[in-house]
């Protein structure tokens, strides 16, 4: 097979730097006796990007919108329980989208307005069943935050100089493994 097309089948360094941010997050997760490092993992993934700046833009606004979303979803939830009626949840979660979506426009953070409606609506939907609602927001704030962490830290010191004894030399002077 000749070199260059053997290069399309060595992957990108996005994509390897993603697989160790991963590695990095399970480990940490295993070390600490954590339950899952299922959150942490998301927020790598969705965090590591093509530089470290881009990583960082994206891993604040992936924490504000889990912070905003398990501020309003631990009060939302409050409201629902105190009502002693599960239906009011069918109510209290598209208002609760509303103002989530609203506090991100008033506080000019509006790229995080995504993230954090689904991290609100998982607080309210699948862990509200789960009796681990007064926590789980704080919890996945902590695990969203490891994940982000994880991620800048791999983009900005995992570089092809650690890769070239594995790699032909060819391939990092075309700078192919700094594409995704």
């Amino acid at each position: 097979m000749k070199e260059k097309n053997l290069k399309k089948y060595i992957p990108g360094m996005r994509n390897i730097k993603t697989a160790v941010a991963i590695f990095i997050d399970l480990l940490i997760f295993e070390v600490l006796g954590f339950e899952n490092a299922f959150y942490a993992c998301i927020a790598s993934v969705v965090c590591m990007q093509q530089t470290v700046e881009e990583t960082v833009e994206a891993g604040k606004s992936r924490l504000i919108g889990t912070s905003i979303a398990a501020v309003i979803g631990l009060i939302v939830f409050y409201i629902g329980e105190y009502t002693s009626n599960s239906k009011i949840y069918l109510l209290l979660i598209p208002i609760g989208v509303i103002v989530l979506i609203h506090a991100c426009v008033l506080l000019k953070c509006s790229s995080s307005a995504s993230i954090g409606c689904v991290v609100f609506i998982s607080i309210l939907t699948s862990h509200r069943l789960y009796g681990d609602n007064s926590t789980y927001p704080f919890t996945r704030i902590l695990e969203t935050f490891i994940g982000v962490i994880v991620a800048t830290v791999v983009n900005k010191y995992v570089s092809t100089k650690y890769l070239k004894k594995f790699i032909p030399k060819t391939d990092l002077e075309d700078n192919k493994l700094d594409k995704s």
